[in-house]
């Protein structure tokens, strides 16, 4: 059994959720802290304690906490009584695994039903604590269930460490996954963002439920965002996806919604083999590339959007963005590009070749002036965005990842030798070992820390150096198709060490500082549970490392592995398609070799693209195949950049003058164009 352990005397805590609208969170040593037992707005359950001899014993004094992947253990030490504690379907559920000398369990809780009740303590007993009217399941049925979606994609490797954060990491992402009165989607973030976001649910959805193996609720998840696309040809986000829905309010303001609803349709339907699902939401996708090719691109065919259009989106007061990446964002017109790709693919498999030949057409216009006008040659650099007045912003962030890992294109948007030098250029400007920054160190506006810095609202930090979980994603992956896994598994093994470590037990928090705290340590920030950080972390082992790319639509698989040395021997399985189409494929692997198989009720063989093969293997059901372990060196040497000198960080303007940047941004001040050198 997978689990993590600390004590009352460590800053951690711990978090489950019912897939239904309710969550809990508990934290070891502030009571102030401790969300509890809370669905929508309302608290239900706010802590609980041992009675012994009319005293109380609380979880903040001498108590250890084991948390294991589907529950967790309280062991109160002075009363020797240990509980073991989940959140199944509508209950707070509770067992005594040990009495020890303690007479009462005794619950907080602003419940009039609830309030101050003290029930008996004897070894075995279980208790559920209703929060809704339907009926609760049982802890049984929810562990029935919990395991059997854990077992449609399983793994080990040699690296205990990282076989452990990997399992945290797919068993906590589906916290976020929640049905509620039939609304289905993914949570962004724990505790704030309780709600459907466009963006953070397609990035999220891959490594959350793809890799995993959880079709079914992919396929809900992505209707559920098509039920809300704007329609009204009067409207000015018209054909677009909600940056945001809720049960009273849908939210537009994002430029790519739509981009990465078109990629993660075409990716679901690379796992199962779903053409009737493309069929059926072909008007949508349409729709989405239409509108913006009537309304909303340039005379390059780039996507014209606002300043916080991207998802550096933060505003001063709502108005001014942080970080201004109008009118022509690089991750935007990838992202653009991309789904004219798919938009093409999916016609030419529905059989409509007009529309096909249409958006491949266009796909190549962007393609031919993307290279023309963000990449600069001379210098070698990609520039971040393209302004309202035409020019280029070159500050290094990492969007520019976009543009290297980019999924299902036959052709890459960028030839090899300037993906390489992108890769180079961000990775070694802004990849520090526990993550990658949003914002070089370099740059003017870069600031160091995010909510733990007084000279300035953290806001002014967000996507101006801060570090994001989700981020490490599009990086691993950059490493990985340039050869550099072995520094993309350092990443990883720091990654590994937090999920296990920091604050909440198992999972990621949405933020780092850039720079570390003054005592040495990394500070998380954000939420401290955050949806697209941890999937990110689950999609890089099965995508990257492991190499497996379906494409069922094409009766193919593409096996591609970028496994680091330290991944010595493993094993991975993972179940793709539906029914009776579903096959089961396994990948082993040890120090020199590959091996693959694939077993099917219907299938009799499926063709396997390898790493060097110009041509695809078939390979049959129960058949092994074997291939050699490739071990490809880079052409540049790489390494992780370090925080600058105490010297060099007291010029920062940032911590010079308060509020440096937000009286910049105010004054519309020339320093902002003139940084677009």
């Amino acid at each position: 059994m997978q689990s993590i352990k600390f004590s009352s005397q460590q800053n951690r805590m711990f978090s489950f959720a019912d897939n239904h609208g309710a969550y809990l969170m508990f934290h070891s040593s502030n009571p102030k802290l401790t969300d509890g037992v809370k669905k929508g707005d309302k608290t239900f359950i706010k802590d609980f304690y041992i009675l012994k001899n009319n005293k109380c014993y609380t979880r903040y004094s001498d108590c250890r906490t084991t948390v294991n992947l589907d529950s967790a253990e309280i062991y109160f030490e002075k009363t020797k009584t240990l509980l073991k504690i989940a959140l199944v379907k509508n209950a707070f559920y509770v067992k005594v695994l040990k009495k020890g000398s303690g007479d009462y369990f005794a619950l907080v809780s602003d419940d009039k039903e609830m309030e101050n009740s003290a029930f008996e303590l004897s070894n075995g007993a279980e208790y559920y604590f209703d929060f809704s009217d339907e009926e609760h399941e049982t802890f049984e049925e929810f562990s029935e269930r919990f395991w059997a979606r854990l077992s449609k994609s399983t793994f080990k490797t040699n690296s205990e460490l990282y076989n452990q954060a990997l399992s945290f990491s797919h068993a906590n992402g589906f916290t976020f996954v929640n049905d509620i009165d039939g609304w289905e989607g993914i949570w962004a973030g724990l505790p704030w963002f309780r709600d459907n976001w466009g963006r953070d649910t397609f990035i999220a959805l891959p490594g959350i439920l793809l890799v995993t193996g959880q079709y079914d609720k992919a396929k809900k998840v992505i209707q559920g965002f098509l039920k809300f696309q704007c329609k009204d040809k009067n409207s000015p986000v018209y054909g677009r996806i909600p940056n945001r829905y809720t049960t009273t309010e849908t939210i537009y303001n994002t430029a790519d919604g739509g981009y990465w609803l078109i990629r993660e349709i075409y990716e679901y339907c690379c796992y199962t083999g779903d053409k009737d699902f493309l069929k059926e939401v072909w008007p949508e996708i349409q729709l989405v590339l239409e509108s913006d090719l009537e309304l909303r691109v340039d005379k390059d065919y780039f996507v014209l959007h606002k300043d916080a259009d991207s998802w550096m989106d933060a505003r001063i007061k709502g108005l001014k963005s942080w970080s201004p990446r109008g009118t022509r964002a690089n991750d935007i017109q990838v992202l653009w590009w991309q789904s004219l790709v798919c938009g093409s693919k999916i016609a030419e498999i529905l059989g409509y070749e007009e529309e096909s030949q249409k958006y491949r057409n266009i796909a190549e216009i962007v393609s031919k002036n993307f290279v023309e006008k963000f990449w600069d040659k001379k210098n070698q650099k990609l520039a971040d965005r393209i302004d309202a007045k035409d020019k280029p912003d070159y500050s290094v962030r990492m969007n520019q990842l976009f543009a290297v890992t980019i999924p299902f294109a036959e052709k890459p948007l960028l030839e090899k030798s300037i993906a390489q030098k992108i890769t180079q250029n961000a990775c070694g400007e802004l990849l520090f070992p526990w993550g990658i920054c949003s914002l070089s160190q370099h740059e003017w506006n870069f600031h160091p820390y995010h909510d733990n810095c007084d000279k300035y609202h953290k806001d002014a930090a967000y996507h101006n150096g801060t570090i994001w979980g989700w981020n490490a994603g599009p990086a691993i992956g950059a490493l990985c198709d340039n050869c550099y896994q072995e520094l993309a598994f350092e990443l990883t093994g720091n990654l590994s060490w937090q999920i296990l470590n920091l604050d909440c037990a198992g999972t990621m928090s949405e933020n780092l500082s850039a720079y570390l705290d003054k005592d040495g340590k990394i500070h998380p920030s954000g939420t401290w549970s955050q949806a697209w950080s941890v999937s990110e972390f689950n999609r890089v082992f099965w995508q990257y490392y492991c190499g497996i790319n379906p494409r069922l639509m094409e009766n193919k698989i593409i096996i591609n592995p970028k496994m680091p040395s330290a991944l010595k021997k493993g094993y991975a399985c993972q179940t793709f398609g539906t029914g009776e189409n579903q096959i089961v494929l396994e990948l082993k692997w040890t120090k020199k070799n590959f091996y693959i198989k694939f077993t099917s009720p219907s299938a009799e063989d499926i063709d396997v693209e390898l790493l060097g093969n110009s041509d695809p293997i078939t390979l049959y059901r129960g058949q092994t195949l074997k291939f050699c372990r490739i071990y490809s060196l880079p052409s540049e040497p790489l390494e992780f950049s370090h925080p600058l000198s105490q010297e060099a960080q007291d010029e920062f303007g940032c911590l010079k003058e308060e509020n440096f940047l937000e009286k910049i941004i105010q004054s519309d001040s020339d320093i902002l164009a003139e940084s677009f050198v």
